[in-house]
């Protein structure tokens, strides 16, 4: 194992590592960037992507990129399989467009990864990675051993309803509601499990679900609580990664309920995102805090040495008396400089804790 994947390992697991592991959320078209290609040329091709992705890790050799080297179709997968139609528009992310009424819920059942949507082909692409990706990115990084990625329930579902349409049954539907995520929390459970018989047993597993950040703490309580559970606690050996960013203090007392073992966050206080560590810290106690540099405001808009500076504060905040990775608020906005990604990495190396 390499110190990179222990230093990885033992931070996500709540230990001390050597050195605080530095982490860049790589989704998307930040990677074409890096690939000299248009976010077109990105989705259109495996290779390029590939090549593209790998281009952004070359830059930043130190970092470990979550959720690594992967088929990145966009974040269409899990509602293409539900029947979802896929809209690319030129020059942006694909976007699944909604496809059933809230009354669809009844009788409905989990797609089959092996056939439904687009998942037979992010399962090819996984094969595909396994057959083109260098050895070193496996055994450095720990890239395709045992990764696998999803949406979680909730934001499933309001890619298969429409946003609206879900907020809405919320209220007027809650027993359909509960059909369909129950439905959904299954497919999801299969579809990490197909990726497994291809990457083998589940070690990193990112569960995307950003729908806290707009219900209520009561409505996260009955319809996000019971069903991110149930995932989490399907892959109980692996690194579950809740990757959400928005702003959740309202239903961050819940987040103790929760089995996974690292938290992608976006928490500030009063605009202050080194206070929103402490916070997460005070609150999920000695958990993996994932974050908490502001993709716009210090990174994209940020001089080096504002994002050095923050990166410390934020280090002190979540890193002395818990674990933490140090990373990106979400994602990367595109044009982000990078003299300023090397400065979070310098930091992470400069700090003595």
């Amino acid at each position: 194992m390499s110190q990179k994947i222990d230093d990885l390992d033992k931070a996500a697991r709540g230990e001390k590592p050597e050195r605080v592991p530095v982490v860049l959320w790589n989704k998307g078209p930040i990677n074409a960037e890096y690939g000299g290609v248009t976010v077109d040329q990105y989705y259109s091709s495996l290779e390029v992507a590939l090549r593209a992705q790998i281009a952004f890790q070359e830059e930043y050799p130190s970092a470990i990129l979550i959720p690594g080297l992967l088929p990145d179709l966009g974040p269409v997968v899990e509602a293409s399989a539900f029947g979802c139609s896929v809209i690319q528009p030129q020059g942006q992310s694909p976007f699944a467009m909604p496809c059933m009424s809230i009354k669809d819920a009844s009788g409905l059942r989990p797609p089959d990864p092996n056939k439904d949507g687009l998942m037979p082909k992010m399962l090819e692409g996984w094969r595909y990675l396994w057959e083109t990706v260098p050895k070193k990115y496996v055994d450095e990084y720990g890239y395709l051993d045992g990764c696998a990625s999803t949406f979680g329930p909730m934001e499933t579902a309001a890619q298969v309803l429409g946003y609206d349409q879900f907020f809405i049954a919320l209220y007027d539907h809650p027993k359909l509601v509960h059909q369909l995520l129950d439905v959904i929390t299954d497919g999801m459970i299969a579809y990490v499990n197909a990726q497994a018989k291809i990457n083998g047993p589940i070690k990193r597993v990112t569960v995307t679900d950003h729908v806290a950040g707009q219900i209520s703490a009561e409505h996260f309580r009955e319809y996000g609580l019971p069903y991110l559970q149930r995932l989490f606690q399907a892959f109980p050996d692996a690194i579950t990664i809740y990757h959400n960013e928005a702003d959740i203090k309202h239903v961050l007392p819940f987040l103790p309920e929760l089995d996974f073992t690292v938290y992608h966050m976006g928490l500030e206080v009063g605009g202050d995102y080194a206070e929103g560590v402490a916070l997460a810290r005070r609150t999920l106690g000695n958990r993996c805090l994932m974050g908490n540099v502001h993709s716009q405001e210090h990174l994209l808009w940020g001089t080096r040495e504002l994002v050095y500076q923050e990166s410390l504060r934020q280090l002190d905040a979540g890193a002395k008396d818990g674990a933490m990775w140090l990373s990106v608020r979400g994602g990367f906005a595109p044009g982000t400089p990078r003299a300023n990604i090397h400065a979070m990495i310098q930091a992470a190396e400069d700090w003595s804790g």
